[in-house]
């Protein structure tokens, strides 16, 4: 059964204690013995108050120091282990935020390619239905407008999490990480921008149509008709700079 942090934490802590407790009963031990047996020995040797008593201070002197050493020994171990969990902790809140922005992100750039694909086919659909004024048409103009909306809701709903995920990473974990992350927020938000007006739509098709078949229009990609796309590339690389930046912040700290 896999054990939790504290109580690795806190199994390593009392087994140091139970080491250090060990070798002060050892200790204590071996010194009381060697009174008895002095004391025997004296006893041949008609041993004096005198030597008893100085044997017996010397003794409460040692376990008074060893009481003292153990003490402040147990005290600076239960600092080092409040301070490893808390920096164990530290780094698994961090890590957390990690996952959540490598699934915001990638949530984000695949709505916004959905919003482009659903509004280009809308307006192709529209231009065709303004054309030949077909039911169709106009059906299937009606359909991709209800999933350009809606993935333009769900485009925002991830916009405005990575907002709130970049302004995490700015305090928590670093400033130009956190900053990064809006940069490329604003650069897939740009990619659903249309270069195209709807009176450009109908001319494409109507253009179109003239050499070309209907199903070729509605083949037609939507790359010429909006800003340009994320590179994937691009995202890819922001989550490994974060990964790292997460790293190496954990590592400084520990190394301290």
């Amino acid at each position: 059964m896999n054990k939790t942090v504290s109580e690795i934490l806190e199994f390593d802590m009392q087994w140091d204690l139970l080491v250090i407790y060990t070798i002060v009963s050892v200790a204590v031990s071996l010194i009381t013995s060697f009174i008895v047996q002095y004391v025997s020995w004296k006893g041949r040797n008609l041993a004096t108050k005198e030597d008893i008593s100085g044997i017996t201070e010397r003794i409460e002197d040692v376990k008074l120091n060893y009481s003292e050493k153990l003490e402040d020994y147990k005290n600076r171990l239960w600092e080092l282990q409040y301070e490893k969990g808390r920096l164990y902790e530290e780094f698994k809140i961090k890590h957390e935020i990690l996952e959540k922005v490598i699934v915001k992100l990638n949530k984000f750039g695949s709505d916004a390619i959905h919003h482009r694909i659903y509004a280009h086919h809308r307006n192709i659909y529209l231009a065709l239905y303004k054309l030949n004024n077909s039911e169709s048409n106009s059906k299937q103009y009606r359909e991709f407008q209800i999933k350009a909306e809606k993935s333009y809701l769900d485009f925002g709903v991830q916009s405005y999490e990575l907002t709130a995920l970049a302004s995490t990473i700015k305090v928590y974990i670093d400033d130009t990480l956190g900053g990064n992350l809006l940069i490329l927020q604003g650069k897939i938000k740009d990619s659903i921008t249309p270069r195209k007006s709807e009176d450009d739509y109908i001319q494409f098709v109507r253009s179109e149509l003239e050499t070309k078949s209907r199903d070729s229009v509605l083949s037609t990609t939507e790359d010429a008709f909006f800003q340009d796309s994320i590179d994937p590339d691009e995202i890819a690389h922001y989550l490994y700079q974060l990964q790292e930046g997460i790293k190496d912040d954990y590592r400084k700290t520990t190394n301290k």
